[in-house]
């Protein structure tokens, strides 16, 4: 059994639990992610129980429960379970510059002028770029895949404050990430009405229409809504009912056919 669910409304009973797997739980106004430690079934007369042990993401007391077996659990989902622990690692980060601070102010080190202390942080792919937008800061280049961005604190004429240097990987851009990609058909062609589905980048997934269809389709599409310009109405054309990998490239509905020689 997998250690979480991607189904976000997905319930499983406790008496079912497996160690390692991810829990959702709501107390206080809010939900904690917990991992299930250790699960123990008994009985209490005629009732079948399960006793778990369950620790939050990202440290934390332990705690123990006592369920009834057939009482129905809601499982964290992969998302959420990234995001508890992204959390705990965001908050180590606020606690160690917090125990900085403590550190100068208590122990009072004699800093000099000029080259204030840097600190380095890494990203996740794509939060570099986030984080410049965010900042109104520029990006650098930093070796062949990453970028990295400066933020300075306030100085004065005495100090040079903290640097602090964010390195990761910048964030994709859309034709360079793979999603799915729509395609339609245009008036008088065989499936006018219809659209189909390729997953890859706009050029992979564009490739592939290609070699499946030839050029006999109208357009190319990120997403099915309205309100990106897909058309209303049409119905996706399903994969069966696909015609054999094309041959030669055809006609495509919203480029001219090239006009005839005279004499050719």
């Amino acid at each position: 059994m997998s250690q979480q669910s991607s189904n976000p409304q997905e319930w499983l009973a406790a008496g079912e639990l497996e160690r390692r797997q991810h829990v959702l739980i709501k107390g206080g106004g809010a939900s904690t992610v917990f991992t299930v430690e250790h699960s123990l079934p008994y009985r209490s007369g005629p009732d079948s129980m399960v006793a778990l042990t369950l620790a939050p993401v990202g440290g934390g007391e332990p705690q123990g429960v006592k369920w009834s077996a057939d009482y129905l659990v809601r499982l964290a989902t992969e998302d959420q379970v990234a995001d508890a622990v992204e959390a705990v690692r965001r908050w180590t980060v606020v606690k160690g510059l917090r125990d900085l601070a403590d550190l100068m102010a208590d122990v009072r080190p004699r800093v000099r002028a000029y080259g204030g202390p840097s600190v380095g942080v890494q990203l996740l792919d794509g939060e570099v770029t986030r984080l410049s937008e965010a900042l109104d800061l520029p990006l650098s280049d930093c070796g062949s895949a990453s970028k990295s961005l400066t933020w300075q604190s306030e100085t004065s004429d005495f100090s040079d404050g903290v640097t602090v240097t964010f390195y990761g990987k910048p964030a994709l851009e859309p034709d360079e990430v793979e999603q799915d990609r729509f395609f339609t058909f245009g008036a008088g062609q065989q499936f006018d009405g219809r659209y189909v589905r390729f997953r890859g980048t706009y050029d992979s997934a564009r490739a592939a229409m290609i070699a499946r269809f030839g050029t006999a389709w109208c357009a190319q599409y990120d997403s099915l809504s309205p309100m990106r310009g897909f058309p209303v109405g049409l119905v996706e054309l399903p994969e069966a009912e696909w015609p054999e990998p094309a041959g030669q490239p055809q006609e495509h509905a919203d480029e001219p056919a090239p006009t005839e020689q005279a004499g050719a």
